[in-house]
């Protein structure tokens, strides 16, 4: 006699396993849940920070998980203005009836007066069409500025010439 045992479960994964934060900025990331071996229904999904002092939004959500699917939920993580500078941990956890998984989210938040400018990598992202421009820029006022100093160098040479020819 043979008995087969199939465990119903999922997984739980986050796209960015590490951030960092300026006070008073948001950062998300993308929380997927996989049904494994036929899991369905509900899960509730909560969130909390340690220490405290993150927000979190949502903190708590209810997804419905179908057999063999994917779940998704966008995470936002965000510090105030009165957020301390520091590391932070994000515990994100997923529970469907009797079984629990989680993931953490390490998150560090930086003081805006300490060190140089920082420039966010989705905020980088924004920049770079205007970047990729800057070499074809810079090439054509190159032409122009050497094209001017041609001119320029021709005219005094037409100068020279005049100034020579009146001379003699």
């Amino acid at each position: 006699m043979s008995v087969t045992l199939t465990v119903r479960d999922f997984r739980i994964t986050a796209s960015l396993l590490s951030l960092t934060l300026l006070p008073g900025e948001t950062r998300n990331t993308n929380i997927t849940l996989t049904s494994i071996q036929g899991l369905s229904g509900n899960l509730t999904v909560s969130s909390s920070s340690f220490p405290e002092g993150l927000g979190l939004d949502p903190a708590s959500k209810i997804i419905n998980l179908m057999t063999g699917g994917i779940a998704f939920l966008s995470l936002a993580i965000f510090s105030t203005g009165s957020t301390a500078p520091g590391n932070y941990n994000v515990n994100v956890t997923a529970t469907s009836g009797t079984v629990s998984h989680f993931v953490f989210v390490s998150i560090t938040v930086t003081d805006p007066s300490v060190g140089g400018t920082t420039i966010a990598v989705d905020k980088l992202r924004l920049l770079l069409p205007y970047l990729t421009l800057l070499t074809p820029i810079t090439a054509f006022i190159g032409l122009l500025v050497g094209f001017a100093r041609k001119k320029e160098a021709t005219r005094q040479q037409q100068e020279n010439t005049w100034s020579e020819q009146a001379c003699q």
